[in-house]
Formats: C-alpha cells, sequence, structure tokens
C-alpha cells in the first residue's frame, strides 16, 4: 500500500501535456475496467472538460488519478452531463456535479479516488457555496451506492440511460446528488475513512 506522504493530491493546471496525461488515464482505466464496452473516443476533452476544474493524485509525478469537478448554471450544461432532464424535480441549479473519475489499475483500491472526490468537496464548499447540490451518475449496480447511501446521498432513476462512453440502459443507471448542508456535515467522517485508507 502507498502511504500517503507519497501521494501528492493537487488541482492540474490545465497544459496540452496535462490533457493528453489526463485523456489517457481515462482511456486506461475505463478499458481496463469495462473492456470493449467502453467508446474510447466519448472519452476525449471535450467542452465541459474545458469549462471544468481537475483534480489529480501524483505519486513520484506520475498521474494515477484524476476527477473533473464543474460549476453548471444552464439546463443545457446538466443534460449534457447528466443525460438528465433540467426540468425534474430532482435538479436544482445552479449545481456542481463530478465525472470522469480514474485511476490507473496499479493504484486501485488505495482511495485515492475518495482522496480527489474530497478535494473537490472542499473546493466547492469554499468558491461555490451558491451551489446547494453537487450531482453525478453510477451505475446501478455499483458497489459505492450503499456507502453513499449511508453518507445522506440521494438517488433518482436515469430515464435516459447512458449513450456516450459507456452505453447503459436507464434500469442500470442512477443519477446521485448530495446537498452542501449534509456535506458539511459529512467532512470529517470523509476525512477519517481517507486516513483508515493508507
Amino acid at each position: 500500500m502507498v502511504p500517503m506522504r507519497s501521494v501528492s493530491i493537487s488541482m492540474i493546471s490545465i497544459d496540452d501535456e496535462q490533457i493528453d496525461e489526463i485523456v489517457a488515464l481515462r482511456k486506461a482505466a475505463f478499458t481496463e475496467k469495462f473492456g470493449a464496452a467502453i467508446q474510447s473516443t466519448g472519452l476525449e476533452w471535450n467542452q465541459a472538460d474545458r469549462k471544468s476544474i481537475h483534480f489529480g493524485a501524483y505519486i513520484a509525478d506520475r498521474l494515477v488519478s484524476a476527477i473533473r469537478l464543474s460549476h453548471v448554471t444552464t439546463a443545457e450544461a446538466f443534460e449534457n452531463q447528466l443525460l438528465f432532464p433540467a426540468d425534474h424535480e430532482f435538479a436544482v441549479l445552479p449545481c456542481m456535479t463530478l465525472a470522469r473519475a480514474a485511476t490507473t489499475a496499479d493504484c486501485a483500491g488505495l482511495g485515492l479516488s475518495m482522496s480527489l472526490r474530497l478535494a473537490a468537496y472542499e473546493h466547492w464548499v469554499r468558491h461555490f457555496s451558491d451551489c446547494k447540490f453537487i450531482y453525478g451518475t453510477a451505475l446501478s449496480n455499483s458497489s459505492r451506492l450503499e456507502k453513499m447511501k449511508d453518507w445522506g446521498y440521494e438517488f433518482a432513476s436515469s430515464p435516459a440511460g447512458w449513450t456516450g462512453h459507456l452505453k447503459a440502459d436507464s434500469q442500470d443507471v442512477r443519477v446521485f446528488r448530495l446537498s452542501l448542508a449534509v456535506l458539511k456535515v459529512l467532512m470529517p467522517k470523509l476525512r477519517s475513512e481517507i486516513g483508515r485508507g493508507y
């Protein structure tokens, strides 16, 4: 197990080299997890990426995990990112979204993705407190959903499913959200979970 002192968590300063690293990491991680079902072109750098904040975990200057945090203010951006109707009662704008979490196979299970989520949550609290919810999506069979429910996340079924880098029917996809109020209570527990993970 990699000790925490060997891992550097930071916001990524985006340039062409970093973009290439992030995209390569995404493609490798998603292909490792989903195999031939992945449409790698759907993981290329896009408009949402350009408008977003990216956090990375580094070991010896190697990017081993990354996640994207987006500030979403329009119905169009919300629907493009989550494939979920912005006029649904579950949708509240403006909001934050978390997406494209990816970790190298050799660093899977080290808690790096959760460390990046915590960094993104802290950025949300400090800089975007006008947003009352943060959203994301997951497959309904994901092992993390039960813990997320315990932590206070709320869930809705996706009417559209996934049609991008990974195809999934609507019944196989969940849209989730976490409120800012719940997050502020949850933060100490998340920090504790991450500490035990290392």
